[in-house]
């Protein structure tokens, strides 16, 4: 009523709200954030975490960082935490003290979304710098030239260096590391090896035909009050020597029949020998020397590791004679040869028409064996 006498009024709340713009970039707080980290921490393991402050909100708060590794061994990387917006560090690469104690890098925080109405593109971002020192950790032994395999003859005297091993502390202390021999891999105690430098030696004899292969456990220890400790399997090969005799592949108990004719194979023999050259088995099968070839039987080399036994006449009977004696002489082909000499006993039977004796020669060998103890009660 225009400020009039007896005039009424009204009042009200009136709220404005503001929304936000971004008005302002990200800030750290500090020039300089130092972390620290084992060197036998895991890789993915967290470093650290910086933060640069927006005094903006929501979406316009929002940053991503980056690392700047000027080195460019990529250790290190650098994620947002969507949550806190903070740059969490984390280890991308393993670490090693005494190749590497310090790393430097700049980290730098950018804003997602930029509103250049309000600031210039440059200050919607910021960067500070990271150093991360290595912690050095106490490191067992580490051994060098691995994996060891080592040859050694089975007739090796007792004393024999079959090779050295070598292990050494990589800290930078660099502990003075002592060897032995896991007791559980080398049961036999068939090495020795020095604690001071590794070697190691043959203990007792070896035998190839007992174990070929010896696989036995090194352990470095180092001499500190720690104590650590690491372990490296060495290979040896025994090799062989011929140092067995070849031997019948079993107790071969031949017959004849009394129908036998001169040239007919009695026996077929095989060889057995532990040892294995390298070159393979060769088999030489021969009869005791004697002053007048032998009249009954004759031993054909196959030439194929078998020999055969076979009659040189056909006129054996049992009336005649019930059993005879024939050494059999085996020669390997090793350096130098071996041999062994078998004395077979070979009967002579009443066979049947298939040329089958029913007592595989038995028979007569005890019949011929009543024959000559009869024979001495006789002559007594």
């Amino acid at each position: 009523m225009l400020g009039l006498g007896g005039g009424y009024s009204a009042s009200t709340t009136v709220t404005v709200s503001l929304t936000d713009v971004n008005d302002n970039g990200p800030t750290f707080q500090h020039h300089l954030y130092t972390f620290s980290v084992p060197e036998n921490a895991a890789v993915g393991t967290a470093v650290g975490r910086i933060m640069a402050r927006d005094g903006d909100t929501g979406i316009n708060a929002r940053m991503t960082y980056s690392l700047e590794d000027l080195e460019e061994s990529s250790t290190f990387i650098i994620e947002t935490d969507p949550v806190t917006q903070e740059g969490l560090v984390l280890l991308a690469k393993p670490l090693d003290y005494e190749t590497k104690r310090r790393f430097v890098m700049a980290a730098e925080a950018v804003n997602d979304h930029v509103d250049t109405r309000f600031l210039p593109l440059d200050e919607f971002r910021d960067r500070t710098t990271l150093k991360i020192v290595v912690e050095d950790v106490d490191e067992p032994p580490v051994f060098l030239s691995a994996p060891h395999e080592w040859k050694i003859p089975e007739n090796a005297a007792v004393g024999t260096v079959v090779g050295s091993v070598y292990a050494r502390d990589t800290d930078a202390v660099d502990n003075p590391v002592r060897y032995s021999i896991d007791k559980r891999s080398d049961a036999a105690k068939a090495f020795r090896i020095d604690p001071n430098n590794g070697t190691i030696t043959v203990a007792k004899a070896l035998d190839r035909e007992t174990d070929a292969w010896h696989n036995v456990t090194v352990e470095a220890r180092e001499t500190t009050l720690n104590h650590l400790s690491s372990s490296a399997v060495v290979f040896v090969k025994v090799l062989d020597i011929n140092d067995n005799v070849p031997q019948l592949a079993r107790d071969y108990r031949p017959f004849i029949c009394e129908g036998t004719q001169a040239g007919e194979l009695i026996q077929l023999l095989g060889v057995v020998d532990p040892d294995d050259p390298a070159e393979g088995h060769h088999f030489y099968f021969s009869m005791v020397s004697e002053e007048h070839i032998n009249p009954n039987f004759t031993i054909r080399d196959n030439q194929d590791n078998t020999a055969g036994i076979v009659a040189r006449r056909s006129t054996f009977t049992r009336r005649d004679r019930t059993h005879y004696l024939l050494p059999v002489v085996v020669t390997d082909s090793g350096s130098p040869p071996l041999s062994s000499t078998s004395t077979l006993t070979i009967g002579v039977c009443s066979c049947q028409p298939a040329g089958h004796c029913p007592t595989g020669g038995v028979e007569a060998l005890a019949l011929s064996m009543g024959e000559e103890e009869l024979a001495g009660v006789t002559r007594t």
